[in-house]
Formats: C-alpha cells, structure tokens, sequence
C-alpha cells in the first residue's frame, strides 16, 4: 500500500514537480471550481489557509503535480495558491 510518488524541484522557476500522485474526484472537481481572480471561499479561508500563508510568507513556493494518462488530460491551475495539476 506504499506509494510509488517522485519528486522534483526546479530551483529556478521555485517549483515542486510531484508525479505519481492520486487526486480524488472531488478534489479536482473543487480545483476546477476554484476561481483564479483571487476571491477566497468561506470554506478554505480560515485555518488551513494560515499555516500555508505562514510558511510561504518568506519565499512562495508553487507545486505542479503531474497525473498519469488514466486520469485524462486536465490543466488545473490555482494561482491563489501556486498549484498546477497536469493530467
């Protein structure tokens, strides 16, 4: 039951490539949902969002996870937050 995910960073761009990672529909669904213009929802603004804030107040750090061919080709992107998901 050991995941088989890789990661890669790109120093230049401050990206983290993870590959090999399963997202759950839901997830993608609320990241297709999710609006790039900057308008927080309610539901993710409180808590979980801090932490995140805290840590990347010093340097932003985007990820870009890269999914397999059975989940489809699906550009995500979440610029409030730096993801990028690539299907």
């Amino acid at each position: 039951t050991g995941g088989t995910a890789s990661t890669r960073r790109d120093e230049s761009e401050n990206i983290t490539v993870v590959k090999g990672i399963r997202l759950s529909e839901n997830v993608i669904d609320r990241m297709k949902k999710s609006s790039p213009s900057g308008s927080k929802s309610p539901r993710y603004s409180g808590e979980l969002s801090k932490p995140l804030r805290e840590k990347t107040n010093k340097q932003t750090k985007n990820i870009r996870i890269v999914l397999g061919p059975a989940v489809g080709r699906i550009p995500i992107q979440d610029s409030r937050h730096g993801i990028q998901i690539l299907g």
